[in-house]
């Protein structure tokens, strides 16, 4: 049979999580040998399903982009795919910062559920089928390599450019901007950043707690984070560098807040107030539970001696420390590429997308669903509930639309 109600094109969560909302027969699309294989190293292979914040917190978590999601979070909220997984018998349990994951820490059983769920509707799963092409009369014509497959819907599902080695290169852009959509330049977003001159290779594995973060491009303020920070060696990473990542551009500076909760006054009160007889490397790490190792190194670019108290420093050593501590520059080789990153900021514009149906402006039939769009949302489970919010909107938006 070549006719179909609806045709989804990409088997990621997105793909996979529309056709149960869509009723009627259903086709899916998939290019790879498999479905789900980005799904399946996200969060270190436990993927990171959604997260337990209030739904009102997220829109806030997705750059300008995130007024976009309210009408969709509203038709399925983080709850909602609590609960789907749940009657599904697959667990989930809360750790860090809301992060939820399936309680057997396994993204393999997510991948299980929406496979099974996905099949139970009928939904048809052809793997190892790219989609050369679509055209758009009165029905949509979506041509493979040996066949064509007509429908009266048609869902993009394609998800983005990031880790192309389990399939994402971006097709979907192609497949939107042949029907005349506008494509939002894609880059790497969540990604980790590479520092030129970087002097903490020593210091990799080295993790700290809200540190704050600017970004400056030719001396104006770009964006701000704040967050935990992790050295690697050859650069940083960590939640608050992937997630204002998305803004940073090569030759950016970087600069580093390690005690952002204290102003500078403060700092140099508690300084002051310090035991005579402690050196500052123990007062700053164990005052603001900084790394004893990233102490003494902030203390050798300060050029401070090893076991010097504070009040043996001088007004210029004393000035250059608390700058240290409060703005440590760095200048920003390059963000991480589409190799390393989490997901893919940029894809269709908004502009050309209905936000209460997931449904093109432009083409009367044509869905979209997930990273293909250009939303991308900071680390911590938000783009896959964007995935699942977007998808359940598409599919039920197109069941109404073939109804």
């Amino acid at each position: 049979m070549k006719h179909f109600n609806v045709i989804i094109i990409g088997s990621g969560p997105a793909g996979l999580f529309a056709s149960l909302f869509c009723g009627g027969r259903v086709l899916i699309l998939e290019k790879g040998p498999e479905p789900c294989r980005k799904l399946l190293i996200s969060g270190m292979g436990r993927c990171n399903l959604s997260n337990a914040d209030n739904i009102e917190n997220f829109f806030s978590r997705y750059g300008k982009n995130g007024d976009f999601l309210r009408q969709t979070f509203r038709f399925f909220s983080n709850s909602d795919t609590v609960t789907f997984f749940k009657r599904r018998g697959l667990k989930t349990m809360i750790q860090e910062n809301g992060k939820v994951y399936p309680a057997s820490g396994d993204a393999k059983d997510v991948r299980t559920v929406l496979t099974k769920a996905s099949h139970e509707t009928g939904a048809l799963l052809q793997c190892r089928n790219r989609v050369h092409s679509i055209r758009h009369r009165d029905l949509f014509a979506v041509a493979t390599a040996e066949k064509t497959f007509f429908s009266r819907c048609v869902l993009i599902a394609t998800g983005g450019m990031s880790h192309p080695e389990t399939g994402s290169s971006g097709e979907g852009y192609r497949l939107a901007s042949s029907l005349g959509h506008r494509i939002v330049t894609p880059v790497p977003a969540l990604a980790p950043l590479f520092i030129r001159d970087y002097s903490f290779e020593h210091l990799s594995g080295v993790s700290l707690s809200d540190v704050g973060l600017l970004i400056r491009r030719d001396g104006r303020l770009v964006n701000t984070g704040r967050g935990d920070l992790l050295f690697t060696h050859n650069g940083l990473s960590g939640p608050a560098v992937l997630d204002i990542s998305r803004s940073v551009r090569s030759n950016d500076t970087l600069v580093l807040d390690f005690v952002c909760s204290i102003t500078r006054e403060n700092l140099y009160d508690i300084l002051e107030r310090a035991t005579p007889t402690i050196s500052v490397k123990k007062i700053v790490s164990r005052t603001f539970h900084i790394p004893a190792s990233l102490v003494e190194t902030l203390l050798m670019k300060a050029r401070i001696e090893k076991g010097a108290t504070y009040c043996q420093l001088s007004k210029d050593k004393r000035y250059r420390l608390v700058e240290l501590l409060k703005s440590l520059s760095l200048l920003v080789d390059r963000p991480g590429g589409f190799d390393v990153a989490m997901v893919t900021s940029g894809g269709v514009t908004l502009e050309e997308v209905d936000p209460k149906s997931m449904q093109s402006l432009l083409v009367p039939g044509l869905f979209f669903a997930g990273e293909i769009i250009d939303i991308d949302g900071d680390t911590g489970g938000y783009n896959m509930q964007a995935a699942f919010s977007t998808a359940a909107l598409a599919g039920s938006s197109m069941k109404k639309f073939t109804e």
